[in-house]
């Protein structure tokens, strides 16, 4: 097992996989002996390598810069304007996420809109909504649609009128 306890952040030795199956705690010893391990050998980019995911040990993801507007309106709260680093296969519901709480869910129509975002909630009585814009359209769904470098991303608190 000690041959195996080598991972992908160390170039050149055996990758170990900490599946399921291998109990929580035995997993994160491991973890924690594979980044001593890699330090001790001089391999500092080991730390920047890990990450946990559904139960392997994996390379972490690239990220890349979104703009990122999120519009209060008629709510009232202070909005966000920055650019933000987004993750590959990243949707745009994930990435006010990263910013604000956020709830989605049932809605009027669909189970997949966004509800609430930081407290504010759509109001179907009063005709108040969430709308996203990408680049600018808003024919885009913003739960299937994966973000790319450079792209803006505007959420905005709509109340429209009948």
């Amino acid at each position: 097992m000690i041959g195996n306890l080598y991972s992908r952040s160390c170039p050149g030795k055996k990758a170990l996989v900490l599946n399921r199956f291998m109990p929580g705690r035995r997993r994160a010893h491991v973890a924690v002996f594979i980044v001593l391990s890699c330090l001790f050998f001089q391999v500092p980019e080991a730390l920047s390598f890990l990450r946990f995911g559904k139960g392997k040990l994996s390379a972490k993801h690239e990220t890349f810069p979104v703009h990122l507007v999120v519009d209060f309106g008629s709510a009232g709260k202070q909005g966000y304007d920055s650019t933000l680093l987004a993750e590959k296969e990243m949707n745009a519901i994930e990435a006010v996420g990263q910013v604000y709480p956020i709830l989605y869910g049932m809605a009027c129509c669909s189970m997949r809109e966004i509800v609430e975002i930081n407290g504010v909630r759509i109001d179907p009585a009063e005709n108040r909504w969430w709308k996203a814009t990408l680049n600018g359209s808003t024919k885009f769904s913003p739960r299937k649609k994966k973000l790319k470098r450079g792209d803006r991303l505007e959420w905005h608190y709509i109340e429209e009128t009948q």
